[in-house]
């Protein structure tokens, strides 16, 4: 998976020059260091990132003081990794799908056979609230001054 070099600039030079606060979405998160899943066994948790043009990107996010966090699935597993002051937040997939043993059981026909989240704000706390397996988290927003 790439990030290509005419995304990152339109990415740094279009999409975040703005004075509102941005939430940055992708499928595959931006950078995959300390995320649990997408790393190698045993312990799963990502050493370095495999995303082509990841660190360059994810640098772009770091440095940018509007960008308030990154969203992202893929690695079908709840993550919140918080580098510096910037978090990166993962999911479950809304499929039947127990991809490691830290995901939560999941049955067909039961509330857990899907995971959706809500994200809602409050002051500087960032609200996930599940809808099926797994839980609720709460993340703080370091960046959320002026929010």
């Amino acid at each position: 998976v790439e990030i290509s070099t005419k995304q990152e600039n339109w990415l740094k030079n279009e999409a975040l020059k703005t004075d509102r606060k941005v939430i940055v979405f992708s499928h595959v998160p931006v950078s995959h260091v300390g995320i649990y899943g997408s790393g190698r066994p045993p312990s799963r948790i990502a050493e370095e990132n495999e995303l082509i043009n990841g660190d360059n990107v994810y640098r772009i996010l770091k440095e940018c003081p509007n960008v308030i966090a990154q969203i992202a699935g893929h690695v079908h597993a709840d993550n919140v990794n918080m580098d510096c002051d910037l978090p990166t937040i993962t999911t479950l997939c809304s499929l039947v799908q127990q991809m490691s043993e830290k995901c939560p059981e999941r049955e067909w026909g039961t509330h857990t056979e899907t995971a959706f989240d809500v994200y809602s704000f409050k002051g500087d706390k960032l609200y996930i609230t599940r809808f099926g397996a797994g839980q609720d988290r709460v993340v703080d927003i370091k960046r959320a001054n002026n929010f």
